[in-house]
Protein backbone atom coordinates (compact mmCIF):
# COMPACT_ATOMS: atom_id res chain seq x y z
CA UNK A 1 0.00 0.00 0.00
CA UNK A 2 3.11 2.16 0.71
CA UNK A 3 4.16 1.96 -2.75
CA UNK A 4 0.84 2.23 -4.79
CA UNK A 5 0.33 5.51 -2.42
CA UNK A 6 3.85 6.87 -3.40
CA UNK A 7 3.00 6.08 -7.18
CA UNK A 8 -0.23 7.89 -6.69
CA UNK A 9 1.69 10.75 -4.98
CA UNK A 10 4.53 10.87 -7.60
CA UNK A 11 1.26 12.51 -9.93
CA UNK A 12 1.43 15.51 -7.65
CA UNK A 13 5.21 16.11 -7.75
CA UNK A 14 8.61 14.88 -7.23
CA UNK A 15 8.64 16.24 -3.59
CA UNK A 16 5.67 13.90 -2.72
CA UNK A 17 7.24 10.82 -4.10
CA UNK A 18 9.06 9.20 -0.72
CA UNK A 19 6.46 11.15 2.08
CA UNK A 20 4.87 7.61 2.78
CA UNK A 21 7.75 5.33 2.52
CA UNK A 22 9.41 7.36 4.89
CA UNK A 23 6.70 7.41 7.11
CA UNK A 24 6.88 3.67 6.67
CA UNK A 25 10.39 3.49 7.66
CA UNK A 26 10.15 5.15 10.64
CA UNK A 27 7.46 3.02 12.11
CA UNK A 28 9.27 0.13 11.64
CA UNK A 29 12.10 1.29 12.89
CA UNK A 30 10.01 1.73 15.99
CA UNK A 31 8.63 -1.33 15.76
CA UNK A 32 12.04 -3.20 15.55
CA UNK A 33 12.99 -0.94 18.69
CA UNK A 34 10.31 -2.52 20.41
CA UNK A 35 10.98 -5.78 18.94
CA UNK A 36 14.22 -6.06 20.21
CA UNK A 37 13.53 -5.03 23.47
CA UNK A 38 10.57 -7.36 24.12
CA UNK A 39 12.93 -10.11 23.19
CA UNK A 40 15.67 -9.32 25.76
CA UNK A 41 12.37 -8.66 28.22
CA UNK A 42 10.66 -11.95 27.67
CA UNK A 43 14.25 -13.79 27.93
CA UNK A 44 13.13 -15.85 30.95
CA UNK A 45 10.07 -16.93 29.40
CA UNK A 46 11.47 -19.01 26.10
CA UNK A 47 11.85 -22.01 27.94
CA UNK A 48 9.59 -24.81 26.41
CA UNK A 49 8.87 -28.12 27.29
CA UNK A 50 7.08 -30.75 24.86
CA UNK A 51 3.74 -30.77 24.74
CA UNK A 52 1.79 -34.10 24.05
CA UNK A 53 -1.25 -34.91 21.13
CA UNK A 54 -3.71 -35.37 24.34
CA UNK A 55 -2.30 -32.25 26.39
CA UNK A 56 -3.04 -30.24 23.65
CA UNK A 57 -6.32 -32.00 22.50
CA UNK A 58 -7.63 -31.44 26.67
CA UNK A 59 -6.46 -28.03 26.70
CA UNK A 60 -7.94 -26.92 23.45
CA UNK A 61 -11.27 -28.70 24.90
CA UNK A 62 -11.08 -26.53 28.02
CA UNK A 63 -10.31 -23.75 25.63
CA UNK A 64 -14.10 -24.67 24.42
CA UNK A 65 -15.42 -25.04 27.67
CA UNK A 66 -14.29 -21.84 29.40
CA UNK A 67 -15.84 -19.52 26.16
CA UNK A 68 -18.54 -21.59 25.74
CA UNK A 69 -22.11 -19.69 26.23
CA UNK A 70 -23.39 -18.72 29.52
CA UNK A 71 -25.83 -21.09 30.38
CA UNK A 72 -23.05 -24.08 29.92
CA UNK A 73 -22.68 -25.36 33.37
CA UNK A 74 -19.39 -25.10 34.89
CA UNK A 75 -17.40 -23.35 32.74
CA UNK A 76 -14.28 -22.56 35.53
CA UNK A 77 -13.75 -26.70 35.32
CA UNK A 78 -12.54 -26.08 31.73
CA UNK A 79 -9.24 -24.41 33.41
CA UNK A 80 -8.70 -28.45 34.73
CA UNK A 81 -8.28 -29.59 31.08
CA UNK A 82 -4.91 -27.26 30.58
CA UNK A 83 -3.50 -28.69 33.70
CA UNK A 84 -1.86 -31.90 31.88
CA UNK A 85 -0.13 -29.17 30.02
CA UNK A 86 1.98 -28.37 32.82
CA UNK A 87 2.01 -32.49 33.45
CA UNK A 88 3.69 -33.43 30.30
CA UNK A 89 6.73 -31.05 31.40
CA UNK A 90 7.81 -33.61 33.91
CA UNK A 91 10.43 -35.63 33.06
CA UNK A 92 11.49 -39.13 34.44
CA UNK A 93 14.52 -39.01 35.91
CA UNK A 94 17.02 -42.11 35.94
CA UNK A 95 17.30 -44.18 38.72
CA UNK A 96 20.40 -44.00 40.91
CA UNK A 97 23.09 -46.21 38.80
CA UNK A 98 21.66 -45.70 35.37
CA UNK A 99 22.79 -42.80 33.19
CA UNK A 100 20.65 -41.29 30.20
CA UNK A 101 22.38 -40.66 27.13
CA UNK A 102 21.74 -37.62 24.00
CA UNK A 103 23.90 -37.22 21.03
CA UNK A 104 22.10 -34.24 19.52
CA UNK A 105 22.00 -34.03 15.88
CA UNK A 106 24.18 -30.70 15.59
CA UNK A 107 25.20 -31.28 12.04
CA UNK A 108 29.21 -31.56 11.51
CA UNK A 109 29.90 -31.33 15.36
CA UNK A 110 29.32 -32.53 18.67
CA UNK A 111 26.90 -32.47 21.61
CA UNK A 112 26.41 -35.02 24.04
CA UNK A 113 24.37 -34.81 27.37
CA UNK A 114 24.37 -37.34 30.00
CA UNK A 115 22.28 -37.41 32.97
CA UNK A 116 22.10 -39.47 36.18
CA UNK A 117 19.63 -38.95 39.18
CA UNK A 118 20.85 -35.44 40.26
CA UNK A 119 23.76 -34.68 37.76
CA UNK A 120 24.25 -33.41 34.31
CA UNK A 121 27.04 -33.64 32.09
CA UNK A 122 27.55 -31.59 28.82
CA UNK A 123 30.25 -33.33 26.51
CA UNK A 124 30.79 -30.14 23.83
CA UNK A 125 28.65 -27.96 22.50
CA UNK A 126 28.34 -28.17 18.64
CA UNK A 127 29.73 -26.07 15.82
CA UNK A 128 28.28 -22.32 15.84
CA UNK A 129 29.35 -20.33 13.04
CA UNK A 130 29.50 -16.60 12.90
CA UNK A 131 26.27 -14.72 11.44
CA UNK A 132 25.44 -18.50 10.90
CA UNK A 133 24.25 -21.06 13.06
CA UNK A 134 24.65 -21.89 16.28
CA UNK A 135 24.36 -25.39 17.89
CA UNK A 136 24.38 -23.86 21.42
CA UNK A 137 21.78 -21.21 20.89
CA UNK A 138 19.46 -23.56 18.59
CA UNK A 139 20.01 -27.04 19.48
CA UNK A 140 21.72 -27.85 22.99
CA UNK A 141 20.22 -24.84 25.02
CA UNK A 142 16.36 -25.85 23.36
CA UNK A 143 16.99 -29.45 24.42
CA UNK A 144 18.19 -28.76 28.18
CA UNK A 145 15.42 -26.58 28.39
CA UNK A 146 12.56 -28.90 27.01
CA UNK A 147 13.88 -31.60 29.62
CA UNK A 148 13.69 -29.17 32.16
CA UNK A 149 17.56 -28.89 33.05
CA UNK A 150 18.56 -25.31 34.07
CA UNK A 151 22.18 -26.18 35.73
CA UNK A 152 24.86 -28.01 34.42
CA UNK A 153 27.07 -29.52 36.63
CA UNK A 154 30.22 -30.08 34.78
CA UNK A 155 30.77 -28.99 31.08
CA UNK A 156 33.07 -30.96 29.09
CA UNK A 157 35.25 -29.30 26.26
CA UNK A 158 36.71 -32.10 24.51
CA UNK A 159 39.25 -30.02 22.87
CA UNK A 160 39.63 -26.47 20.90
CA UNK A 161 38.22 -27.34 17.14
CA UNK A 162 35.25 -25.06 16.66
CA UNK A 163 33.12 -27.90 15.63
CA UNK A 164 32.85 -28.68 19.20
CA UNK A 165 33.54 -25.57 21.03
CA UNK A 166 30.97 -23.13 18.80
CA UNK A 167 27.99 -23.46 20.86
CA UNK A 168 29.52 -22.98 24.38
CA UNK A 169 29.33 -19.52 24.50
CA UNK A 170 25.76 -19.57 24.83
CA UNK A 171 25.64 -22.49 26.67
CA UNK A 172 27.89 -20.75 29.40
CA UNK A 173 25.44 -17.28 28.53
CA UNK A 174 22.03 -18.88 29.20
CA UNK A 175 22.20 -21.62 31.65
CA UNK A 176 24.23 -21.67 35.05
CA UNK A 177 27.97 -23.78 34.56
CA UNK A 178 28.80 -25.51 38.06
CA UNK A 179 32.37 -26.40 36.34
CA UNK A 180 34.47 -26.98 33.43
CA UNK A 181 36.95 -29.27 32.20
CA UNK A 182 38.80 -29.61 29.05
CA UNK A 183 41.71 -28.08 26.75
CA UNK A 184 39.80 -24.48 27.18
CA UNK A 185 39.01 -24.20 30.74
CA UNK A 186 41.52 -23.23 33.14
CA UNK A 187 40.77 -27.32 34.42
CA UNK A 188 42.10 -29.35 31.46
CA UNK A 189 41.30 -32.90 30.97
CA UNK A 190 44.24 -35.14 32.51
CA UNK A 191 44.19 -38.84 32.78
CA UNK A 192 43.30 -40.68 36.43
CA UNK A 193 40.62 -37.73 37.07
CA UNK A 194 37.68 -39.59 38.61
CA UNK A 195 33.99 -38.98 40.03
CA UNK A 196 31.16 -40.88 41.17
CA UNK A 197 27.89 -39.62 40.83
CA UNK A 198 24.61 -41.26 42.14
CA UNK A 199 26.66 -44.44 41.55
CA UNK A 200 27.91 -43.99 37.77
CA UNK A 201 31.40 -43.58 37.51
CA UNK A 202 33.34 -40.85 35.22
CA UNK A 203 36.88 -41.62 33.93
CA UNK A 204 39.51 -39.69 31.84
CA UNK A 205 41.62 -41.71 30.11
CA UNK A 206 42.77 -39.30 27.83
CA UNK A 207 45.12 -37.23 27.68
CA UNK A 208 48.25 -37.67 29.70
CA UNK A 209 50.00 -34.74 31.62
CA UNK A 210 52.24 -34.53 28.77
CA UNK A 211 51.48 -31.60 26.04
CA UNK A 212 49.10 -32.32 23.30
CA UNK A 213 47.44 -30.44 20.66
CA UNK A 214 45.19 -30.70 17.82
CA UNK A 215 42.53 -33.53 17.66
CA UNK A 216 44.63 -35.90 19.84
CA UNK A 217 44.50 -33.62 22.99
CA UNK A 218 41.06 -34.91 23.16
CA UNK A 219 39.39 -35.41 26.12
CA UNK A 220 38.36 -39.34 26.18
CA UNK A 221 35.80 -39.89 28.78
CA UNK A 222 34.69 -42.91 30.00
CA UNK A 223 31.34 -43.47 31.88
CA UNK A 224 30.12 -46.68 33.68
CA UNK A 225 26.84 -47.70 35.20
CA UNK A 226 27.23 -51.20 36.55
CA UNK A 227 28.86 -53.51 34.20
CA UNK A 228 28.26 -51.45 31.61
CA UNK A 229 30.09 -48.47 29.63
CA UNK A 230 29.84 -45.96 27.28
CA UNK A 231 33.27 -44.35 25.81
CA UNK A 232 33.07 -41.02 24.63
CA UNK A 233 36.52 -40.16 21.92
CA UNK A 234 36.19 -36.56 20.60
CA UNK A 235 38.00 -36.51 17.60
CA UNK A 236 41.13 -38.57 18.64
CA UNK A 237 43.20 -40.17 16.23
CA UNK A 238 45.69 -43.27 15.40
CA UNK A 239 48.58 -41.62 17.92
CA UNK A 240 46.35 -41.46 20.81
CA UNK A 241 44.27 -44.52 20.17
CA UNK A 242 47.84 -46.47 20.18
CA UNK A 243 48.62 -44.89 23.38
CA UNK A 244 45.70 -45.55 25.38
CA UNK A 245 45.85 -49.57 23.75
CA UNK A 246 49.56 -49.36 25.43
CA UNK A 247 48.56 -47.87 27.90
CA UNK A 248 45.09 -48.45 29.30
CA UNK A 249 43.34 -51.33 27.91
CA UNK A 250 41.51 -52.99 30.22
CA UNK A 251 40.09 -49.79 30.54
CA UNK A 252 38.76 -49.56 26.63
CA UNK A 253 35.76 -52.23 26.32
CA UNK A 254 32.87 -50.36 26.25
CA UNK A 255 29.09 -51.35 25.19
CA UNK A 256 28.50 -48.05 22.91
CA UNK A 257 31.63 -45.66 21.79
CA UNK A 258 31.13 -42.24 20.11
CA UNK A 259 33.12 -43.02 16.68
CA UNK A 260 36.15 -40.77 17.27
CA UNK A 261 36.57 -37.91 14.82
CA UNK A 262 33.30 -38.53 13.00
CA UNK A 263 34.44 -41.04 11.10
CA UNK A 264 37.62 -39.73 9.74
CA UNK A 265 39.77 -42.19 8.09
CA UNK A 266 42.52 -41.08 10.31
CA UNK A 267 40.70 -42.80 13.51
CA UNK A 268 38.97 -46.16 14.69
CA UNK A 269 42.36 -47.48 13.53
CA UNK A 270 41.52 -51.49 14.10
CA UNK A 271 43.42 -52.50 17.48
CA UNK A 272 41.16 -49.45 18.80
CA UNK A 273 38.09 -51.40 17.34
CA UNK A 274 39.15 -54.88 18.63
CA UNK A 275 39.94 -53.36 22.14
CA UNK A 276 36.77 -52.12 22.83
CA UNK A 277 34.07 -54.18 20.53
CA UNK A 278 30.60 -51.77 21.18
CA UNK A 279 27.39 -52.94 20.37
CA UNK A 280 26.88 -49.81 18.81
CA UNK A 281 28.84 -47.01 18.05
CA UNK A 282 27.40 -43.71 17.14
CA UNK A 283 28.45 -41.15 14.57
CA UNK A 284 28.13 -37.69 15.41
CA UNK A 285 28.05 -36.01 11.58
CA UNK A 286 26.45 -33.72 9.11
CA UNK A 287 23.84 -34.74 6.71
CA UNK A 288 25.88 -34.72 2.89
CA UNK A 289 28.97 -32.95 4.80
CA UNK A 290 31.63 -31.67 2.64
CA UNK A 291 34.37 -34.32 3.81
CA UNK A 292 32.21 -37.29 3.01
CA UNK A 293 32.23 -38.02 6.80
CA UNK A 294 31.85 -41.18 8.13
CA UNK A 295 34.36 -42.88 5.76
CA UNK A 296 33.34 -45.82 3.99
CA UNK A 297 36.66 -47.55 5.01
CA UNK A 298 35.59 -47.05 8.52
CA UNK A 299 31.59 -48.18 8.64
CA UNK A 300 32.90 -51.39 7.49
CA UNK A 301 35.82 -51.72 9.84
CA UNK A 302 32.47 -51.59 12.03
CA UNK A 303 30.44 -53.84 10.30
CA UNK A 304 32.95 -56.98 9.74
CA UNK A 305 32.82 -56.56 13.84
CA UNK A 306 29.30 -57.08 13.94
CA UNK A 307 29.05 -53.55 15.53
CA UNK A 308 25.97 -51.22 15.01
CA UNK A 309 26.60 -48.12 13.50
CA UNK A 310 23.91 -44.81 14.01
CA UNK A 311 24.74 -41.87 12.23
CA UNK A 312 23.22 -38.62 13.58
CA UNK A 313 23.41 -37.24 10.00
CA UNK A 314 20.39 -40.28 9.26
CA UNK A 315 18.92 -41.06 12.66
CA UNK A 316 18.64 -37.31 14.68
CA UNK A 317 19.25 -37.68 18.14
CA UNK A 318 20.16 -40.64 19.41
CA UNK A 319 18.60 -40.79 22.78
CA UNK A 320 18.95 -44.26 25.33
CA UNK A 321 19.81 -45.01 28.86
CA UNK A 322 22.72 -47.34 30.30
CA UNK A 323 20.91 -49.28 32.67
CA UNK A 324 23.22 -50.72 35.52
CA UNK A 325 21.25 -54.09 35.16
CA UNK A 326 20.45 -54.23 31.59
CA UNK A 327 22.44 -52.44 29.48
CA UNK A 328 21.02 -50.65 26.69
CA UNK A 329 17.09 -49.95 26.85
CA UNK A 330 15.08 -47.29 25.21
CA UNK A 331 17.10 -46.48 21.93
CA UNK A 332 15.42 -44.26 20.43
CA UNK A 333 16.60 -41.94 16.67
CA UNK A 334 14.21 -39.37 16.44
CA UNK A 335 14.40 -38.11 12.66
CA UNK A 336 13.08 -41.97 12.38
CA UNK A 337 11.05 -42.63 15.55
CA UNK A 338 9.38 -38.79 15.09
CA UNK A 339 8.64 -39.23 11.05
CA UNK A 340 6.48 -36.93 9.62
CA UNK A 341 4.74 -37.63 5.75
CA UNK A 342 5.95 -34.13 5.05
CA UNK A 343 9.51 -34.79 6.11
CA UNK A 344 12.37 -35.41 3.15
CA UNK A 345 13.53 -38.91 2.84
Amino acid sequence: PAVIASALLALLGDGWLQLPLQLCADILQIVWLLLSWMTQAAKPLTASAVVTPLSMLLAVIGCIWLFAPRAWPARILGVLLFLPLFVSQVRHLPAVGNLQVAVLDVGQGLSVVLRTREHVLVYDAGPAWEGGFDAGAMVLVPYLRQQGIHRVDRYVQSHSDLDHRGGAPALHRELQITDTLGEVAHKPCRRGMQWMWDEVEFSVLHPDKAPVTGNNSSCVLRVQAGEYVLLLTGDIERKAELELIQQQPEQLAADVMLVPHHGSKTSSSIGLLNATMPSFAIVSAGWHNQWHLPADVVIRRYEARNIQVLNTAESGAISFTLKQTQGIIGLEQYRIDSRRFWHAH
